[in-house]
């Protein structure tokens, strides 16, 4: 698989260990707990501090009309919501099992400025509730505008009774990796014919993009770079894409269909990203998944578990959208379709456990502890019996789209370690990657000039040991430049003889005017007014291109070639190439310069003759 960083050794081996204590079906002690909690406040969240819920259900027992109102319980916090200045009651009713840590409980209450919260923690024993602790929020801290107060909790469970329960393993016997992929780019000399996504486009900079990709302003729709994306990706451990979907006949959308198709071709998996953050109808949701699952999941492609598709929905809360509205939705696509959906929520909010079959995140960088936040959702993931995806990602940079943006260094990949060290502890179902190529917020893994195949690297090595496999390297290309007189024209052929495909093939070549013959959907950029650069993305062995290279002078045509192997090695290229009309010239200065030389030797040696005559 190429050259491996040695401080993936000994992550691997701490992810290990960590892996054996919580993949592993062990039983765990656990307290059975009531929890009541009951708020006058507009909104209050209440964080627990090394206690973790691993099952849990609750249900509102007062203050259901509540206006706005949204109850989120994740494996270590609750969140209450209503609308701004409601100061009515509402009280929620949570039975849980909650696993505690031997060190420093606590719990953090915050709450707006009105009212106040209240929250009572019972033991439970042979179905006996026994009050351990009612603890208070009221008034306001001044400066604060959270009213964050902090109660410690390592006494409370004292009083309690454990129990002995167990967390079930992965519901996926073969882990997946998969990667969230972004469809939407288009250049009007790509399969497109449009701009999309892409903005401010020079060869130095893209002004949209965080980072410039290796293969340029590249087409979305163009199936050479779908295909290169797809075996790089493969290359590297990466199973499939979760693609980012934006409804029906959607340019994303058109793109799918070229990529579900090149992606049976490649033994590849593909899915959509429903993207569910729209002002749109129950109707339009139901309407739309349904079209997928008719027109997608039945390729062989489409990414499923035991021959049910699945399909990943961003921001499931988003338009108030509560666990009924998507069980509802559900139920709708089912009786439309007849087709039984895997769906996978993005969300930590176990509710919606009641209606989907897993949870995720899109973006992890809001996450402050991976190992112990991944963990801990992976336990209640797993109690419900559901599909628990862990998300990495190498860093985080949107400040040239979105003012001031936010920022996560990547500190030269130790970020992406740590998000894959978390993924790994929590012995996940599947590994999603945050991103492929969301170029507009610096998260791909796609490569680029700045990085070229570092990360890339780092995920062919993570992935060997999450998937317990070796990945086998990619055989080289081998390009080779020739280049034929055709009229005025030369025509540059471009050969690849080696045995493993060239991916990001750069045509850089110094001209006065080019055209461009027998390459479709070949994108250039013009450098400065006198050269330009061709992007290639794909050359598979034994493949060769033209470009046809009109003359509009007699000097040489300089052309430097940069391409990769799928393995990330880097070759370059660099010729010199002469026109008919520019050899021809050359050769009549030549003879000239003869001539001029055997004429003045001619009158050199009349000279002497005169000079000295013969005697």
């Amino acid at each position: 698989m190429g050259k491996r960083h040695l401080i993936i050794v000994f992550l691997l081996l701490y992810v290990a260990f960590s892996m054996r204590l919580v993949g592993a079906q062990e039983p765990v002690q656990a307290y059975p707990l009531r929890i009541v909690v009951s708020t006058t406040s507009d909104w209050t969240r209440l964080t627990l501090f090394n206690v973790s819920f691993i099952r849990l259900n609750y249900s509102v027992v007062s203050g259901v009309n509540a206006s706005q109102l949204r109850c989120s319980i994740f494996f270590n916090a609750i969140s209450i919501s209503k609308g701004k200045q409601d100061a009515s009651n509402v009280t929620i009713v949570i039975d849980a099992l909650a696993q505690v840590e031997d060190r420093n409980l606590s719990l953090l209450i915050e709450k707006g400025d009105l009212g106040e919260t209240v929250l009572k923690i019972y033991g439970v024993e042979d179905g006996e509730l026994r009050l351990g602790e009612v603890l208070t929020n009221s008034g306001s801290v001044q400066g604060d505008p959270r009213n964050p107060r902090r109660f410690n909790l390592t006494g409370v469970f004292r009083g309690f009774k454990a129990v002995e329960t167990s967390i079930p393993g992965r519901k996926i016997v073969e882990p997946v990796l998969l990667a969230f992929y972004y469809p939407w780019y288009g250049n009007p000399q790509g399969g497109s014919g449009v701009w999309s996504h892409w903005e401010g486009v020079g060869y130095r900079e893209i002004g949209s993009s965080t980072h410039y990709p290796l293969f340029g302003p590249y087409d979305s729709q163009d199936e050479n770079l779908i295909r290169v994306h797809i075996r790089l990706a493969k290359a590297f451990g990466v199973d499939g894409f979760v693609c980012s979907w934006w409804g029906i006949d959607s340019f994303e959308d058109i793109a799918l269909r070229k990529i579900v198709r090149v992606a049976n071709e490649e033994n590849f998996n593909v899915t959509i990203y429903y993207e569910s953050v729209r002002d749109i109808s129950k109707e339009q949701i139901v309407n739309e998944l349904s079209y997928v699952l008719r027109r997608y999941s039945g390729a062989p492609s489409f990414l499923k578990i035991n021959g049910s598709p699945i399909i990943f929905i961003y921001s499931v809360s988003a338009y108030d959208r509560d666990p009924s509205f998507w069980g509802s939705v559900m139920e709708e696509v089912w009786f439309e379709t007849g087709i039984n959906a895997t769906f996978i929520a993005d969300t930590f909010d176990t509710s919606y456990l009641r209606v989907f079959d897993g949870l995720h995140t899109y973006n992890p960088i809001w996450v402050e502890d991976f190992n112990s936040t991944y963990v801990g959702e992976a336990k209640s993931v797993r109690l419900f019996g559901k599909i628990w995806v862990a998300t990495v990602s190498p860093g985080y940079d949107d400040r040239k789209i979105r003012v001031p943006g936010s920022y996560v260094d990547r500190r030269d990949g130790a970020y992406y370690e740590e998000t894959w060290r978390g993924a790994l502890a929590s012995d996940p179902d599947m590994i999603l990657i945050c991103t492929w190529n969301e170029w507009h917020e610096g998260s791909e893994i796609e490569p680029s000039r700045e990085y070229g195949f570092r990360y890339l690297g780092l995920t062919g090595g993570f992935a060997e040991f999450f998937k317990e496999t070796e990945i086998e390297a990619s055989p080289n290309p081998l390009i080779s430049l020739e280049g034929t007189t055709v009229d005025s024209n030369i025509l540059l052929n471009i050969i690849n003889s080696g045995s493993g495909d060239a991916a990001a093939v750069s045509v850089i070549v110094s001209h006065e005017e080019i055209a461009v013959k027998q390459v479709s959907n070949l994108i250039r950029l013009p450098i400065n007014e006198s050269s330009t650069c061709f992007f290639i993305p794909l050359l598979e062995s034994e493949q060769d291109v033209s470009i046809s290279l009109p003359f509009g002078s007699n000097e040489a045509k300089v052309i430097v070639l940069t391409y990769f192997s799928l393995n990330g090695d880097a070759f370059t290229i660099r010729k010199e190439i002469f026109s008919a009309a520019s050899h021809g010239d050359q050769s009549f200065k030549m003879i000239f310069i003869v001539f001029l030389i055997l004429g003045f030797i001619s009158i050199l040696l009349l000279f002497l003759r005169k000079r000295f005559p013969a005697k």
